[in-house]
């Protein structure tokens, strides 16, 4: 018996807000996916067609089917009501009483509004249909989005390490699996209602790979031996062998990201993370920083550099103004990975690579714009944030502490 669901009243009211909730929320959607999107394909001077990012794309398919499982279903759902009044109108217009109505004209009739009745529910239950993928795509899409933390992406990076041992592994499956149905349908068929088609003997096989076993496998005399030492095998192969060589695939993949895990510097937990980022995106808009990723190319651009300091970041002509310059070297000098590396005494190399003390020139620049901060600092009254200020930045400095000039 199929259901034709009514929406009407207050629910139906509900039910549209809810629905325009949704709309604006793809509509949003697709429009950070196109643009960014178009912004990729100006940087890298490509068509936009070229571009394999899966994510967004599979986003924008996704934002597509919501709006049209949307609009759809705003309209089914608020003709319900109205349907539904006119469909039993029309059962109930037919003259069953009547003598002057011929039978044939009656069923007819009937059988009519019993079609278009079917109709609703087939075109309610596409709509569903519509729904469940989409649902069923966007838990794929939950499962996928794990993978931003290190933390938490073990699942999906375990899956990725082991994809392709996972894939040669279902293949030898699959076969196996076709061979013993095609046995047990031949041999068993004809007599245990479980192997009776090749579709059953496959859909007992998966039961039998958790530990099932086929209903008196024992109890046919005449089958017995034969049962016995095809369930026997296919226990041995598929559940035995075949489970375990799964589980030490999967274990392997998952020590190689816990590997990798632990030997990454820059992650922590995962709320303590969640809330540095959202922490730097607010200090960045109130403070001038810039993006992160236009900051971020221009640093991959530079070359023989063991650390960024306050000039070579000032330089970059990306911060709004030095103070900005100074609060964001403040923020992420808090991080411990992101300490300036120990040097040698000679600045900023090895001790095997000795320059020409002639780079102490750079030393003089660096010290140079230290106090001229520290001196604006002061002048605002701020000398506690001064000394403070210059602490850090004489702690991440390259500079010989044996070297009076920069001790004063």
């Amino acid at each position: 018996m199929g259901h034709f669901g009514i929406v009407e009243g207050e629910d139906l009211n509900s039910y549209i807000g809810a629905q325009c909730a949704v709309l604006i929320l793809v509509g949003l959607l697709l429009i950070v996916s196109v643009r960014t999107i178009v912004n990729r394909c100006r940087q890298h001077d490509q068509d936009w067609f070229t571009i394999t990012n899966v994510d967004l794309l599979g986003d924008i398919a996704i934002g597509v089917l919501v709006l049209v499982y949307v609009i759809s279903g705003l309209s089914d759902t608020a003709s319900s009501a109205k349907e539904a009044a006119d469909l039993l109108g029309n059962f109930e217009g037919i003259p069953w009483s009547s003598s002057s109505v011929k039978m044939e004209t009656k069923l007819v009739s009937f059988f009519g509004n019993v079609e278009e009745l079917f109709d609703l529910i087939d075109s309610d239950n596409a709509t569903n249909i519509l729904a469940h993928i989409i649902l069923l795509v966007n838990l794929l899409r939950v499962v996928q989005f794990t993978s931003l933390h290190p933390r938490l992406a073990m699942l999906v990076v375990t899956l990725v390490n082991a994809a392709d041992d996972l894939w040669h592994t279902a293949i030898l499956t699959c076969l196996l699996m076709l061979c013993f149905a095609a046995v047990g349908t031949w041999r068993f068929g004809d007599r245990l209602a479980q192997f009776e088609t090749f579709q059953q003997s496959m859909q007992l096989e998966w039961e039998m790979m958790f530990g099932a076993f086929p209903e008196n496998w024992s109890g046919d005399k005449q089958l017995e031996s034969d049962l016995k030492a095809w369930t026997s095998l296919y226990q041995l192969i598929l559940f035995l062998l075949i489970l375990n060589f799964l589980l030490a695939i999967i274990v392997e993949a998952y020590m190689k990201c816990r590997e990798a895990a632990e030997e990454s510097e820059v992650e922590t937990e995962f709320f303590k993370d969640a809330f540095n980022t959202l922490g730097s995106t607010c200090l960045r808009i109130v403070r001038g920083w810039p993006e992160p990723a236009k900051l971020g190319e221009e640093v991959a651009t530079w070359k023989a550099k063991l650390s960024v300091g306050y000039r070579d970041l000032l330089n970059t002509g990306l911060f709004r103004s030095p103070e900005a310059c100074v609060s964001f070297l403040e923020f992420y000098s808090s991080f411990d990975f992101l300490e300036p590396p120990v040097v040698g005494k000679y600045g900023m190399v090895s001790e095997d690579q000795k320059p020409d003390k002639s780079s102490g020139t750079l030393k003089e620049e660096l010290f140079r714009s230290i106090v001229q901060i520290v001196a604006r600092r002061e002048s605002q009254g701020r000398g506690q944030q001064a000394e403070t200020l210059k602490l850090k930045l004489l702690r991440g400095a390259a500079y010989n502490s044996e070297d009076n000039d920069a001790e004063k």
